[in-house]
């Protein structure tokens, strides 16, 4: 940071509590989140403009100097269209503001819920979407930390997302989608131990008591009766007076694993 900032006689120190110097570091604050618009406009808001940002919040005390800066990028990053979005399928890039930011614990997540049905799970005023799989796939770099911890973006995982789920929601799914859905759950092997070992309520298994099963009548019933028993079967190759599975979602072979 470079200005006229006043210093001690000897010039070995600057003055933290001089009020000219306060109103540089104010000014300078005010000026970095300029420069994040600047980058943005330009097509040079990066990953690596935002790890190289003030986001450490030790390095910045609550009675340093420079914590100014500290809260006035927080604030910016928190309410403004500052983080970089997953990109679509033509590559395009937008950005969004972290209070209307997710984080998604898997690639699988960013697939099953497009910003849309991101905003519609969790009943949001505001479109939401996805943060960068750039920073997402680093969960434990510093940026990655700070956007959860300070400025406190959600980050979603298998089992929140899961317990998210409605009736209306999945009613309102393609077959498809549940399909893939289907093999997501296949690929959470804590919760299949579980589900094996004989563990059947929704503490361990969040997807128990949730209404998944498509049933060839369209209807959604939930894997298990309230007695224990099973409430849907795999559909046979003629007709059954069973409740069955939908043969179009169970088409696709890792789904009808699961």
């Amino acid at each position: 940071i470079q200005g006229p900032y006043r210093t001690t006689p000897a010039r070995e120190n600057v003055r933290a509590g001089d009020p000219s110097n306060q109103k540089l570091v104010r000014a300078t604050a005010e000026l970095v989140v300029q420069s994040l618009g600047w980058l943005k406009e330009n097509g040079m808001l990066t990953v690596s403009v935002l790890e190289s940002l003030p986001i450490s919040r030790d390095q910045f005390p609550t009675d340093g100097m420079f914590r100014p800066i500290f809260e006035r990028v927080l604030n910016a990053i928190r309410t403004e269209a500052f983080l970089p979005t997953s990109t679509d399928e033509n590559r395009n890039r937008d950005f969004v503001a972290g209070i209307d930011a997710k984080i998604a614990r898997s690639a699988e997540l960013r697939r099953l819920l497009p910003p849309a049905q991101l905003t519609q799970l969790w009943a949001s005023t505001s479109p939401l979407n996805w943060i960068s799989e750039e920073i997402s796939n680093a969960p434990r770099q510093p940026l990655c930390s700070y956007l959860r911890e300070d400025v406190q973006v959600e980050e979603i995982t298998a089992e929140s997302f899961v317990r998210r789920l409605t009736r209306e929601f999945l009613e309102q799914k393609s077959d498809q989608w549940l399909a893939d859905f289907y093999s997501f759950l296949g690929s959470q092997a804590v919760w299949l131990k579980r589900y094996c070992s004989g563990r059947r309520d929704s503490l361990e298994v969040p997807f128990i008591d949730k209404l998944i099963i498509r049933l060839d009548s369209g209807a959604h019933v939930s894997v298990l009766k309230p007695n224990g028993a099973l409430a849907a079967y795999l559909p046979p190759d003629g007709p059954t007076g069973f409740p069955c599975v939908k043969r179009e979602v169970v088409a696709a072979k890792e789904a009808e694993k699961f």
